[in-house]
């Protein structure tokens, strides 16, 4: 059998709300040090949902969370509405961002409808010296990273 490494008791408790949908995942002070840190915030309950949602995590330059907002779509779409992101980001005073939906199909294969709405937010927020730090896509079937494909 496969040794586990030893982890903390809260982030036990963080890995064990992420199966539950009914959890918030945000505590005070959290801060976005790892991948799974970024799935943990954002979208481990995604995968009862069945509609699509948007979440953006607002950091600030350490990966400190400094707030979480959210978007709803329909059962197979979701527009970005770049205007209220930047708006938001502004307001929260973020240096980056991570955003995360997901897809209601099972299917965390990012669309080009998701490929072109992201370069097209990056190229929004780098106006603003804000980092789109990486977009997740979550999905029964698993999470895609945008970084980890080479699209950010």
């Amino acid at each position: 059998m496969e040794r586990v490494p030893r982890a903390g008791k809260r982030r036990l408790i963080h890995i064990a709300r992420m199966w539950r949908c009914d959890q918030p995942l945000v505590e005070p002070g959290f801060r976005l040090r790892t991948a799974l840190d970024a799935a943990l915030l954002l979208g481990g309950e995604w995968r009862c949902a069945p509609l699509e949602y948007l979440r953006v995590a607002h950091l600030d330059g350490g990966g400190g969370l400094l707030a979480v907002s959210e978007q709803t779509g329909g059962h197979d779409a979701l527009p970005i509405a770049l205007d209220r992101i930047a708006r938001e980001a502004l307001l929260h005073d973020s240096r980056r961002l991570l955003i995360a939906h997901n897809h209601p199909s099972g299917d965390p294969t990012p669309s080009a409808a998701d490929r072109n709405a992201t370069r097209r937010l990056a190229d929004a927020m780098r106006l603003f010296e804000i980092e789109l730090v990486d977009h997740l896509v979550f999905a029964r079937n698993g999470v895609t990273s945008f970084r980890q494909l080479g699209l950010i």
